[in-house]
């Protein structure tokens, strides 16, 4: 947690969705300042033109560490998103000669906000069947 600052929650957002946990599982779902969440692993400046991530491999958001505190412990603040870029135009994420995966994200895996000219292309998304909660892929 220490390497993903906090910032301010989404606009019009509010509070994280770390807060709502009426489910079956009964997680520990404490968050401690609910109107501030980790900033995600990949980012870029507000408005960024001609983003790409391109390539083959994995991008591993290393979720566990995160998922395992919001289930047994509670969370200082909202886990992290691990692409979002925010009012960016043309963003690209394509695999490449086969294809890129994104795994394990903390939270919504890639989180899109408010961005113009979007090509999601040749990604596989994944996480924990069991564990992975909220981790929407796009």
């Amino acid at each position: 947690p220490m390497d993903y600052p906090r910032v301010l929650p989404l606009p019009g957002y509010g509070t994280t969705r770390d807060c709502c946990c009426n489910d079956d599982r009964r997680y520990n779902c404490t968050v401690q300042d609910p109107w501030s969440r980790h900033r995600a692993l990949l980012t870029t400046d507000m408005g960024a033109e001609n983003i790409a991530v391109e390539g083959t491999g994995v991008i591993d958001g290393n979720g566990w560490p995160w998922w395992m505190r919001f289930e047994k412990t509670g969370l200082d603040a909202g886990r992290p998103h691990l692409f979002e870029p925010m009012f960016a135009r043309n963003v690209r994420m394509e695999g490449t000669a086969g294809k890129l995966h994104v795994k394990d994200s903390a939270f919504w895996t890639l989180h899109l906000y408010a961005c113009d000219g979007v090509t999601i292309r040749n990604v596989n998304v994944t996480a924990d069947v069991h564990h992975g909660h909220n981790t929407d892929g796009i």
